[in-house]
């Protein structure tokens, strides 16, 4: 598979989680500013999410 957890040895599919990033909170920052219609828009594109992954075993954060 090419996954391993380092803390309990799984070998299973990682969980992924997409999380807004900074540059994504600043767009939203500025768009709220000069554009509020458009203030969603970061919420949904996916350049402005950032991905995390856990462990489906132990739930500890991968990477």
């Amino acid at each position: 598979m090419g996954f391993k957890c380092v803390h309990c040895s799984s070998e299973e599919y990682p969980i992924i989680k997409k999380k807004i990033s900074g540059s994504g909170w600043v767009l939203f920052i500025v768009l709220i500013l000069f554009c509020i219609p458009l203030c969603w828009l970061p919420f949904v594109i996916d350049s402005c999410k950032e991905e995390e992954m856990y462990c489906k075993g132990c739930g500890i954060k991968l990477g």
